[in-house]
């Protein structure tokens, strides 16, 4: 219940207010009637006057075929991208597809406007009286397949109401619904130009790992049975491959036996010499200071590259190694 005030004139003729209690609808029916009655009263109005600013056409889109013809495609892509955002208004080839694109074609002409995307919005909110809707593609199927303008009025509360004259959001991705795996299985071209990128990344690393290894052992003899060997004794250390599991896997199966080198190499040739990196050269223990510890440490973890920059800039460090 609510109160209301009433005016009314007593016997002497003067006003007198009272107050008495009226039957009021609730208040969301209340305030959705309030919002259709102003937008048909607005609705009503702007048959009569101009409907907010519109893209209207000027005498220079029309100069020549070029700028014509480019005209026309606008209004051709602004066409199809209106019934894609609003699949709720119906274009079907059938009685209502037709009555809803003579309804707004009208509406152009009464304003003297192009079919753009905007003038196809604006139209929309000023003739949907006029237009029969989908409900189903508004996401709304509890209102069925066809439904008129004044239907709309009728049957919807106001959030379902508005719903019908919102753009009708894209659909997901449907990878955004799936789980790595099953993207995985959908898109295999994309997979397998990522997993030959990491092969080949793969691939050039160990390059330059077996390049530098070669550098800092120059009696080793290239050859598939040397390369088989070293690999496996490297799986057996547990290790990856890289220049230090390289040098380590060498020296063992040199000690061991298992793996002959090149007798002719020399140790020294022009300025460069050729190190014994395990301190075990020539067959005889060799007993080592900190200094050369942890130079050898060093260029056990380094690549020749990085060796050789040190040597240039650092002289303490080029005569340890010359010491050796």
């Amino acid at each position: 219940m609510a109160v209301k005030k009433v005016r009314t004139v007593d016997a002497d003729g003067f006003y007198v207010d009272d107050y008495v209690q009226v039957e009021e609808p609730p208040k969301v029916q209340r305030e959705t009637t309030i919002s259709r009655n102003n937008k048909l009263v607005s609705t009503e109005a702007a048959r009569h006057g101009v409907v907010g600013p519109l893209d209207r056409y000027a005498k220079e889109d029309f100069d020549n075929w070029e700028k014509t013809q480019a005209y026309i495609d606008q209004l051709a892509a602004d066409g199809e991208r209106f019934k894609k955002d609003y699949p709720q208004v119906t274009f079907a080839d059938n009685a209502d597809g037709k009555a809803n694109t003579l309804a707004i074609n009208t509406w152009f002409v009464e304003h003297g406007v192009g079919g753009t995307y905007l003038n196809l919005v604006k139209a929309l909110n000023d003739v949907f009286q006029q237009l029969i809707f989908n409900p189903t593609a508004a996401g709304l199927p509890q209102y069925g397949t066809r439904l008129t303008g004044q239907g709309l009025v009728n049957r919807m509360p106001q959030a379902d109401f508005d719903k019908m004259f919102r753009p009708v959001p894209a659909p997901r991705p449907e990878y955004e619904n799936q789980t790595a795996a099953e993207y995985k299985a959908a898109h295999p071209e994309g997979w397998e130009c990522k997993k030959k990128a990491v092969m080949e990344h793969d691939i050039n690393y160990t390059a330059r790992q077996v390049e530098d290894f070669t550098a800092l052992r120059p009696e080793y003899i290239k050859s598939d049975e040397n390369r088989q060997l070293l690999l496996d004794t490297i799986e057996e250390n547990g290790a990856q491959v890289n220049v230090n599991s390289l040098l380590i896997a060498f020296d063992q199966l040199v000690k061991s036996g298992k793996m002959i080198t090149n007798s002719n190499v020399d140790l020294k040739v022009g300025n460069t010499r050729r190190v014994d990196f395990t301190g075990e050269g020539a067959g005889h223990d060799r007993s080592l200071s900190d200094a050369q510890e942890k130079a050898l440490r060093f260029v056990r973890s380094h690549s020749s590259k990085e060796i050789e920059e040190r040597t240039q800039r650092d002289p303490a460090f080029r005569a340890v190694l010359n010491s050796l």
